[in-house]
């Protein structure tokens, strides 16, 4: 595999995990309102929008982990991001 076939797939890996945690939240957004605003018809319903939020919130986690993995550290402890050109 040469370089540029190496950043197309780190590309690819990185959109994926971001893409993940997006869909998630945005479902947990909605299934938040939902569970935490008693909108289910029934038991069963309200049930399995707890059982979705809870599957949902895991898989966030997981994706979470995986962006603040990709997230680049800091050079040293010792030197602070010169980001006014100080």
């Amino acid at each position: 595999m040469n370089n540029i076939e190496i950043i197309i797939k780190e590309q690819k890996e990185k959109s994926l995990a971001i893409n993940n945690l997006v869909i998630n939240l945005q479902y947990i957004q909605t299934l938040i309102t939902q569970v935490f605003g008693a909108n289910a018809e029934s038991l069963d319903d309200y049930k399995n929008r707890c059982l979705a939020l809870t599957n949902l919130c895991k898989e966030a986690e997981v994706s979470l982990r995986e962006v603040k993995l990709m997230v680049p550290s800091p050079v040293s402890n010792d030197e602070s991001l010169d980001v006014e050109g100080k």
